[in-house]
């Protein structure tokens, strides 16, 4: 055998074959490698595609450090997964589409249970979109007068600090829309989502605009990885 030539899933031993310990066993069962090596589909140089499929996580843990080596490659850039050996244009296509895929099927569920009045559902609406953005953006949510949705908007794309986001381009916007109230949100890319000074008084100059153009600020939520803080939990809104 051509030592340098990718293994494929069928030049494995029948008992390292992920797909058929899916099929026997179930999803549930596999590991996050075993998972990974069926996006993969094949190794690199005359290495398995499970063994890949580990090196891969464990190069997306030593990188991110925060302990969820799955999530950590899934939001890691292209860039940076082009430059780990064993990894090529396809590849990283696979891996990005799993990332879109799992991102709607999360929006899809977490949108039967939305409720504009509960943070939790509001969060789980915008977690899987937001928790792995490399940069700062900010988003808005329109809501109707029975608190339905109208349409999200992104009003901040990159680096720009939540605070100095104007609100006169936020309540146009909602203006526009026919908005009777909204949500903000915006992401943290550290990952962690407590709020800095700047946030709480911008969300404050927020809140008191919506109120003198009576378009209700319903809340503010900051994403980080799969942690959210809500600004009316903790009670900066009320």
């Amino acid at each position: 055998m051509n030592s340098n030539k990718p293994l494929t899933m069928k030049e494995l031993p029948l008992s390292e074959r992920p797909y058929e310990k899916l099929e026997t066993l179930g999803a549930s069962q596999l590991t996050d490698a075993e998972l990974l090596a069926i996006i993969l589909k094949s190794g690199a140089c005359g290495e398995k595609v499970t063994d890949l499929a580990k090196r891969l996580l464990a190069y997306a843990e030593q990188e991110q450090e925060s302990g969820q080596p799955l999530s950590d490659l899934l939001r890691m850039s292209s860039d940076r997964l082009y430059r780990f050996r064993g990894l090529g244009r396809v590849k990283v296509i696979q891996l990005k589409a799993l990332l879109e895929i799992s991102a709607r099927i999360a929006a899809s569920q977490a949108r039967e249970r939305f409720c504009a009045a509960n943070p939790e559902s509001v969060a789980a609406l915008y977690m899987q979109q937001m928790r792995f953005l490399s940069k700062e953006v900010v988003k808005a949510v329109f809501l109707n007068g029975r608190n339905e949705i109208i349409t999200a908007q992104d009003i901040s794309l990159g680096t720009v600090n939540f605070s100095i986001i104007s609100a006169r381009d936020i309540f146009l916007a909602a203006l526009k829309q026919e908005a009777v109230s909204l949500i903000m949100l915006h992401n943290h890319p550290s990952g962690d989502p407590r709020p800095s000074r700047s946030d709480i008084i911008a969300t404050k100059r927020l809140r008191e605009c919506g109120t003198l153009l009576e378009i209700q600020l319903w809340d503010h939520i900051i994403i980080g990885n799969g942690k959210y803080f809500s600004m009316r939990e903790e009670g900066y809104i009320t």
